[in-house]
Formats: C-alpha cells, sequence, structure tokens
C-alpha cells in the first residue's frame, strides 16, 4: 500500500480517506439494492418525493444548459486540468449548441454517439493531436458513464427522469457531479504529486 501511494505521489491517509469514500458510497448503494431484492423497505426515489416548484420554459431551458455543461466538464476535466477552464469554456459552449440541436432534432442514442465523438475528437485535437488522448477521452467518458449508472440504479430508474422538469433533473443529478467531482479532485492530487516527485529527483 505503501509503495502503491508513493508511486501514486499521494499520502497514504489522503488514499485511505478516498477509498473509504468509495467504500462508503458502494455500501449505501448496495445496501438500498439488497433491501430491495430481499422485500424490506428500501429507499426509493419518485414523483411524489421530487420538487413540486413549477418553474418557466425559460428557466427549464437555462437549467438543462447548466447540466449539459456540467456533464461535459465532468468528462473533459477528467482528461485535462481544471486550470484549463477559460481556455475551454469556449468549446464548452460549441459542444452545448450542438447537444441542444442534436437533443430537438434527433432521438438520444445519436446523442450519446455525438457525446462520445466530440469527447474523442476534442481530447485529440486540444492535445495537439496526441492521439493517446484519444484513450484518455475514452476512458474519461467511460468513467462517467458507469458513475451515471450507478445514480440510476438507485435512484433514476424509479421515475420516468426524461419527462420530469429541470429543476428536479438538476436536483437529482447533485450526487452525481459531487462524484464527478471528487473523483477530478483525486485524480488532480494524484497529478500534481507526481509532478513534484519527479522535479524532487
Amino acid at each position: 500500500m505503501k509503495e502503491f501511494c508513493k508511486w501514486l505521489g499521494v499520502s497514504e491517509k489522503f488514499a485511505k480517506l478516498v477509498i473509504c469514500l468509495f467504500v462508503v458510497m458502494a455500501f449505501i448503494v448496495m445496501t438500498n439494492i439488497m433491501l430491495e431484492s430481499i422485500g424490506l423497505p428500501f429507499y426509493k426515489l419518485t414523483v411524489d418525493n421530487l420538487s413540486k416548484v413549477n418553474v418557466s420554459e425559460i428557466v427549464e431551458f437555462i437549467l438543462s444548459c447548466v447540466m449539459v455543461l456540467l456533464n461535459f466538464y465532468a468528462m473533459i476535466f477528467l482528461v485535462f486540468p481544471i486550470k484549463y477552464f477559460n481556455k475551454i469554456f469556449k468549446y464548452s459552449l460549441l459542444y452545448l449548441l450542438l447537444d441542444i440541436i442534436l437533443t430537438e432534432t434527433t432521438n438520444p442514442i445519436f446523442v450519446n454517439i455525438f457525446i462520445l465523438c466530440f469527447v474523442l475528437i476534442f481530447s485529440y485535437l486540444y492535445s495537439n493531436k496526441n492521439k493517446k488522448y484519444i484513450l484518455y477521452g475514452l476512458i474519461g467518458y467511460g468513467i462517467n458513464a458507469f458513475v451515471q449508472f450507478v445514480c440510476y440504479l438507485y435512484k433514476a430508474r424509479f421515475i420516468d427522469f426524461a419527462n420530469i422538469n429541470g429543476l428536479n433533473k438538476l436536483l437529482t443529478s447533485f450526487d452525481y457531479f459531487i462524484f464527478m467531482f471528487i473523483i477530478i479532485l483525486v485524480k488532480e492530487v494524484i497529478i500534481k504529486n507526481k509532478k513534484k516527485n519527479k522535479k524532487g529527483e
């Protein structure tokens, strides 16, 4: 464990904290699924649990845009450092525009294909055509999809997520964005510490 932490460039305490967070998250999800499978009371998100606040179409659109942008950053900042936010922001607006157009004109399958293609192409081009960043982009997309799936398992599968309003979509997605933020933060710390270790050598 100590050797692995040294290779990552993080302290053993930090590594244990991160592991504990993921163990707790996994335990909560698996316990809830187990309780459901054996017929005992379990946490279930339903339409009755959602916010009853009605929002205007303009607010609905703004909230949808915020979610699209946050989802984009959740994938891209697994590949590139957060310090590049200002440079990446203009590309995120292009992504948002294309996502809106495709969402309104095609079905979700094509939207998901677009998201994957955009992430891979962007990772390749923004890295000055470094081919290994295509793999990094694919890994980032995969991690993002896995976290979304985990959140879906214990939450969104009980409701018609596509037909709830933008406010409830954002509220029910907070845990997903928190999970992604933790993963991105861990990635940033690991890379930063590895660079420090290289300079020290």
